[in-house]
């Protein structure tokens, strides 16, 4: 199924108590429910709104899928699973997925926002791919991918009590693309295993805010992977957010970390020298493990009577350097 492509401009709209059911691939492609572009045509535009249920069997899914193509879907109250990967924005397009009013999304394996630019006559064309999730779940059966290849883009806005994604596998955010990933207004996420914010060159951002929920697995790496730094990678917790990593919180000397005003849980605490570390308000737990921070850190806001609290709990303090005390 290939909604709008080869500057074709089409839309597809499944009304509730009604099942589309997509199978197999075409002429060796596995990547033939497209809405926006395909791999068998450029400059499409395509939209698909899912009030019922979709079904996409031994293929990928793909909203904006190949070269200056536009793929818009709305899942509202809806149900949309594909057995392999959901694709948003590859090969120079742009994707915008949006979930709604109660409605699912669920993959068998990645989820990509912002797969993949593409150079074309010699020049760079990148991709924007966008997931904004305000009432709602996404169900992602392996790794997902926030800015995949080094000339795309990607951003995810959770916004809203009943906004969730839950990913099994790892989370990428600005893997070797610009990724930003805002988890604001009570919404949630949950990795099952490690978070990486910014393994490559581009910029990252991980914003948890307004009571918003990050529960972290495994362990999560700020400015780089998990043996090296990367990019510019940026963390910020604040407004009554909250981060809780079930293994180690790293920050490369690439990466900067602010709390202002939320909560950060970790079962240890490793900041690399050269790292950005703004303890402005707000409390960092570090639940049984070793504490270390060789670094010049800022410890206190603007606000002297809203100090930050920093809490050891059976754990160890690592040796560092100085830190220095703002708001008076």
């Amino acid at each position: 199924v290939l909604v709008g492509f080869n500057n074709g401009d089409g839309r597809m709209v499944v009304e509730q108590g009604a099942t589309l059911n997509v199978e197999g691939s075409l002429n060796g492609l596995d990547q033939t429910f497209a809405i926006g572009g395909s791999p068998l045509g450029s400059n499409g535009v395509g939209r698909m709104n899912v009030f019922g249920a979709v079904n996409a069997f031994d293929t990928d899914s793909v909203v904006g899928g190949r070269l200056r193509g536009i793929g818009t879907v709305e899942v509202t109250g809806g149900v949309w699973h594909t057995d392999e990967s959901l694709v948003i924005a590859q090969d120079g397009a742009d994707g915008l997925l949006t979930i709604s009013n109660g409605g699912t999304v669920t993959t068998g394996l990645q989820t990509y926002v912002g797969h993949s630019g593409r150079t074309n006559d010699f020049v760079d064309v990148a991709g924007r791919g966008e997931l904004s999730i305000t009432n709602g779940t996404l169900t992602t059966g392996a790794t997902a991918t926030i800015g995949s290849a080094e000339n795309a883009f990607g951003e995810v806005d959770m916004a809203g009590a009943n906004a969730a994604w839950n990913i099994a596998g790892f989370l990428f955010v600005g893997e070797f693309g610009i990724g930003n990933l805002h988890v604001r207004n009570s919404s949630n996420v949950h990795v099952q295993n490690d978070s990486f914010i910014s393994v490559g060159d581009n910029e990252a951002l991980l914003n948890i805010t307004t009571f918003g929920s990050f529960l972290n697995d495994g362990s999560m790496y700020v400015g780089g992977g998990s043996s090296s730094a990367g990019g510019p990678g940026q963390l910020l917790v604040q407004s009554d957010g909250e981060l809780v990593v079930g293994g180690c919180l790293k920050i490369w000397n690439t990466g900067t970390l602010t709390l202002d005003g939320g909560t950060i849980i970790t079962d240890c605490f490793e900041a690399e020298p050269g790292a950005t570390l703004n303890l402005d308000a707000g409390r960092l737990v570090i639940n049984g493990g070793p504490f270390n921070i060789p670094l010049d850190f800022r410890f206190g806001g603007t606000d002297p009577l809203d100090p930050p609290e920093i809490i050891l709990l059976d754990g160890t303090i690592g040796s560092f350097n100085d830190f220095s005390l703002a708001g008076g």
